[in-house]
């Protein structure tokens, strides 16, 4: 299986207990850039919080590490975000806390879907998360952002084989 990121984190937020996200209760977004992203929180009055947003844009880099095969490391990015009451410590405080403790459901369940995964046959994977590298998982603190919002940003990777076989097809002779 391919990995979705939009669709794989939209299920995510949608069993989350601590999001409960759904078509009437809407805890989950995608944007592909920050301006994007304005306007999904500040603009729509059906935003919910805590809210999941998957930045839905394609990134990587390149590993060829002198052998035949090149590896496409994919990046995704996440972020997960609730308005503070105020801009005391406290309340900042409570609402990462709060955020901190979702990412590490999320990671917790991300774990759990690779082990699965490694375990089937490459073509019945469910998540396709079975290359999920948790060595490559980034995170740092977000906030103030928008309308007082505070939370979590965090990036992971997706190592694939990339094919570069020749196919003289392709080309004029």
């Amino acid at each position: 299986m391919i990995y979705d990121h939009i669709s794989y984190f939209e299920e995510l937020a949608g069993k989350l207990l601590k999001v409960s996200h759904s078509e009437t209760n809407k805890h989950f977004f995608s944007a592909t850039t920050f301006l994007q992203l304005e306007g999904l929180i500040t603009s729509l009055s059906v935003a919910q919080y805590p809210a999941i947003i998957a930045i839905d844009k394609k990134d990587g880099r390149f590993i060829d590490q002198l052998s035949s095969n090149l590896i496409d490391v994919q990046f995704y990015q996440v972020l997960i975000l609730m308005p503070s009451v105020d801009m005391s410590s406290s309340n900042r405080n409570a609402v990462m806390n709060t955020c901190q403790s979702i990412f590490r459901s999320i990671v917790s369940k991300m774990t759990a879907d690779k082990l699965t995964d490694c375990k089937l046959p490459m073509d019945q994977e469910l998540s396709g998360l079975r290359n999920f590298d948790r060595n490559e998982i980034v995170y740092n603190s977000l906030g103030p952002i928008f309308d007082n919002l505070f939370g979590i940003e965090f990036s992971f990777t997706l190592p694939t084989v990339y094919d570069t076989k020749y196919d003289a097809n392709e080309w004029q002779s």
